[in-house]
């Protein structure tokens, strides 16, 4: 009767401290997955600014005649971790040669003269679907003046 009893609690021990290391390993798995995604989404969020300027000097070095409409950008550019991509929206009255999707006119000369030469900037990045489980996109818009 002793040997049953004790054979059967060394079995109950060993069922219970087997699932106290499978639910250690399932936590600390669980955390390693979402400080990844956060240090992306941060990454994401720095991409983002940084995609702004980088469309604020594209545009600057094109002359008005050739108006951008979006901008691509991985980052890097082999095996990428994020992506943007950058629409651009003109709001102007002296830029007449941009194509109709991308240029914002308006007839009010008051609101022309204050906002003229002004760009209207939508950036999304996203994370590469490959690194994250979850689904990391982060959304700018922005009124800059050129």
């Amino acid at each position: 009767m002793k040997k049953g009893f004790s054979i059967l609690t060394t079995i109950m021990v060993i069922v219970i401290v087997s699932f106290i290391a499978s639910m250690m390993i399932s936590n600390s798995t669980a955390s390693v997955n979402q400080t990844s995604n956060q240090y992306l989404k941060s990454q994401a969020k720095l991409l983002v600014n940084s995609s702004i300027e980088y469309a604020l000097l594209a545009i600057s070095a094109n002359n008005e005649t050739n108006c951008l409409d979006n901008i691509s950008l991985k980052f890097p550019e082999v095996d990428y971790t994020h992506e943007a991509n950058i629409t651009i929206k003109y709001i102007s009255d002296s830029m007449g040669t941009c194509s109709s999707g991308n240029l914002v006119l308006y007839s009010s000369s008051s609101i022309v003269n204050e906002s003229d030469k002004t760009v209207l900037l939508d950036v999304i990045v996203r994370v590469n679907p490959t690194l994250t489980s979850d689904e990391i996109k982060i959304h700018k818009r922005s009124l800059q003046k050129i």
